[in-house]
């Protein structure tokens, strides 16, 4: 819970400095908002067709296997968790994001 809150704040506060200063995002601070809306969008389309899971699942196989390799590298159990905590960060930075923008300049 602390870390999402974290993130959360820390994407609302890199939309309020976007806002200010008029700037554009970098592609590599496009990937997580990208990959929220895609997860939202796929699950949502699920019911629909079974397609639309296929970014939501790549993105979910790509978590498992950051996760194995560090657990891996550092030979240590916990490492299963860097998929998780990755999840937790890209996902709350891309809400808190969205949500100052959509929010505006207001903080």
């Amino acid at each position: 819970g602390a870390l999402a809150k974290q993130y959360f704040n820390y994407g609302k506060g890199r939309a309020r400095t976007l806002l200010k200063h008029g700037e554009k995002p970098r592609l590599r601070q496009l990937i997580p908002p990208a990959t929220l809306v895609a997860c939202i969008l796929g699950f949502g389309l699920a019911p629909l067709t079974l397609w639309s899971l296929i970014l939501p699942a790549g993105y979910f196989a790509a978590l498992v296997l950051a996760s194995l390799a560090v657990a891996v590298k550092h030979k240590s159990p916990c490492g299963l968790l860097a998929g998780l905590a990755s999840a937790t960060m890209h996902m709350s930075w891309s809400a808190g994001l969205f949500r100052q923008l959509l929010k505006g300049q207001r903080t």
